[in-house]
This record gives C-alpha cells, structure tokens and sequence, in this order.
C-alpha cells in the first residue's frame, strides 16, 4: 500500500483525505495488484517457484509479472465501473485467487524458461 502512496504523491495526489474517483480507483489497482506481486515474489524468496537464473532474466519476469497483473486488475475493475461502493469481497476474492494461480504459473513459465 505505501508504493502506491507513494506512487499517487510522485503523480502528483496531494490531499489523500480528497481523493477523486479516478485517484480512488489508481489506489485500489495499485494496492490489489502489488498485493498479488508481493505473494508471488515471497514464493520465489522461499523457492518454492524459481526463478530465471540471471538478473536481466529476473528483471524481466518481474516487469512481465507486474504488467500482468496490473492489467489484469485494471481490466477487472474498468468491467465493474468507478463505483467502488458496491464492490462484493467474495467475487473481489475470488478474482484475486484467480489472478494469483495465474500470476503464479506465469512465474514458474518464466523460471523454466530462464
């Protein structure tokens, strides 16, 4: 959740008590899809997935893993509109569940083909 504080101050968001709809929405799919990015990198800190064997072939599984992920919640989240009031946790959980096993066997494609 910080990173992507800390990405709405860098663009600019100075007042996070008046966040706008589209400053609202930024912070939900930065906050959802580094959620799922962290869950993905702790099972490749305790290798329970590899990961590429060289720095590029890991920075690259890493942005790939993040434009993933982040697209696929953005898309999620423009499907369900910018009212964020009536989101259902059980359909939100479902989707992230979804994403992670997705997330993860990208990961452990990219690991392999590293």
């Amino acid at each position: 959740m910080l990173e992507t504080v800390a990405d709405l101050a860098a663009s600019g968001v100075g007042n996070f008590d008046q966040l706008s709809a589209d400053d609202l929405r930024e912070l939900f799919v930065g906050v959802v899809s580094r959620s799922i990015e962290g869950k993905i990198l702790n099972e490749v800190g305790t290798n329970a997935i590899s990961a590429p064997s060289n720095i590029a072939g890991v920075e690259r599984a890493q942005a790939m893993l993040h434009d993933f992920v982040e697209g696929c919640v953005r898309d999620e989240f423009d499907a369900r509109g910018a009212d964020f009031s009536d989101l259902d946790v059980e359909v939100i959980g479902g989707f992230v569940d979804d994403l992670y096993s997705a997330a993860l066997d990208l990961v452990e494609a990219l690991g392999d083909a590293g």
